[in-house]
């Protein structure tokens, strides 16, 4: 008998899950207004959508397990506890988007994940996890500018604060002017992304006691990209 690989079986799962659930149907399609569509949603739409993200997360996954060497990929590693725990909360996150490219990070930090072992362990795939998942796909695409704009900037908080101010000043024009994003917008997704760790928050006092807030990649940002670069 062919066994089914992790797909297939989460799909039988849930396909029998609704059919056992008639009345959880029932009482959603008495919700007012909306109750049709979100029981039709559930019993139909729910189903094939999760197939279709499943399947594109583990093609995404086979794709970048293809750069690995596997002379260094922990082969067992999906059979510990943090590899399934981190298999479920990856499949998770990736029915919870629409989007491919954040639905590709989290493919890339599973592909990863065999990996970190033989790097010394100075990765944390779970937590790299959790910061895409907590971030909208606009709020990882603004993280990533930041990035880019500062890579290249040696020690910048060791610059005076006027240099430090004008230069913020630069990178956020640059963010609002490639996202869109207005002026009053952009703190929103600046303190978000601050938030998960991967910027810091920095407050330039001047002589007026005005305080003037700069954003700048953290040392863990880097820690990030660097293992997102393992399997790329």
């Amino acid at each position: 008998m062919e066994e089914k690989n992790l797909p297939d079986k989460v799909d039988e799962l849930l396909t029998e899950v609704v059919n056992k659930a008639p009345l959880t149907l029932a009482a959603i399609s008495t919700i007012p207004y909306f109750g049709g569509t979100i029981a039709t949603f559930f019993s139909a739409k729910w189903l094939q959508v999760y197939q279709q993200r499943t399947e594109a997360l583990f093609q995404h996954f086979g794709e970048h397990l293809d750069n690995l060497d596997e002379r260094v990929i922990n082969k067992d590693y999906f059979d510990t506890e943090e590899g399934i725990d981190l298999l479920i909360k990856a499949t998770e996150q990736s029915n919870k988007t629409g989007s491919e490219e954040k639905r590709d990070l989290i493919s890339r930090i599973l592909a990863g994940a065999p990996l970190a072992e033989a790097e010394g362990g100075n990765y944390s795939p779970e937590e790299y996890l959790n910061i895409v998942a907590s971030l909208t796909p606009k709020e990882l695409e603004v993280a990533r500018t930041i990035y880019d704009l500062q890579r290249n900037i040696a020690s910048p908080l060791k610059l005076d604060s006027a240099n430090k101010v004008e230069l913020w000043r630069l990178c956020a024009e640059s963010i609002r002017e490639k996202h869109a994003i207005e002026a009053d917008d952009l703190p929103l997704f600046l303190n978000r992304i601050t938030a998960t760790g991967l910027t810091t928050l920095v407050y330039e006092i001047y002589a007026s006691g005005d305080a003037v807030p700069t954003y700048w990649v953290a040392p863990s940002f880097d820690r990030l990209i660097e293992f997102l670069s393992l399997n790329s």
